[in-house]
């Protein structure tokens, strides 16, 4: 009724509990005013930003485990995820409010993003090596009289000429053990530094 008038609220019912970005902590009434106290709730960001983008950097950090032959594969594997990951932090940054600070979710967004393109470049340089090896595998040498001749001039060395020398670890070689092993290690640390930290200051 458009006539009606009120002059105060008797009474005010909120969940406590339920699926929003906010949980009401509770409400307090002075005269007409409505005090109500609330906190962000944790668990949406859990099943809508932090669990889904972490399993999406582990599947991408797993196919660096795969075969050298499925490096095309990898890089599909790995490109999505990350596509996928920058999508998610996207979408939820827009049902925050900005402000003038670096928020949690704002931290971990930069951090989850940087480590999935962290395993493109990755997977890219790995990709790279793979087609320059099949690349070279495939050319046809005719050798011809100079084999011949190389042979001969072979089987003339001393022995000792003929034992394999030590190379040096290729950069390939190095950078790969580096994204397999050390990246998830400081994904790891940097991920409880974090929990940690945004925990106690929720409960302070």
């Amino acid at each position: 009724d458009s006539r009606a008038q009120w002059t105060g609220i008797t009474s005010i019912t909120v969940s406590k509990l339920g699926w929003g970005i906010w949980i009401v902590l509770g409400c307090e009434r002075i005269g007409k005013t409505i005090i109500l106290s609330l906190r962000r709730s944790i668990m949406i960001w859990i099943w809508t930003l932090y669990a889904p983008t972490t399993i999406l950097f582990f599947c991408s950090w797993l196919s660096l485990w795969a075969a050298s032959n499925s490096a095309k594969h990898r890089f599909v594997i790995t490109t999505t995820s990350f596509f996928t990951i920058l999508i998610i932090a996207i979408s939820n940054k827009w049902n925050v409010t900005r402000t003038s600070y670096l928020k949690a979710i704002d931290i971990w967004n930069l951090q989850i993003i940087a480590f999935a393109f962290f395993i493109v470049l990755q997977s890219v340089f790995m990709t790279k090596k793979v087609v320059e090896k099949q690349k070279i595998s495939k050319r046809i040498y005719n050798f011809g009289d100079e084999c011949n001749e190389k042979t001969q001039w072979f089987n003339e060395m001393p022995y000792y000429a003929h034992l394999p020398e030590r190379q040096p670890a290729a950069l390939i070689k190095i950078v790969d053990y580096i994204f397999r092993i050390i990246l998830p290690i400081i994904f790891l640390i940097i991920c409880t530094v974090y929990f940690i930290h945004y925990t106690y200051l929720n409960k302070s």
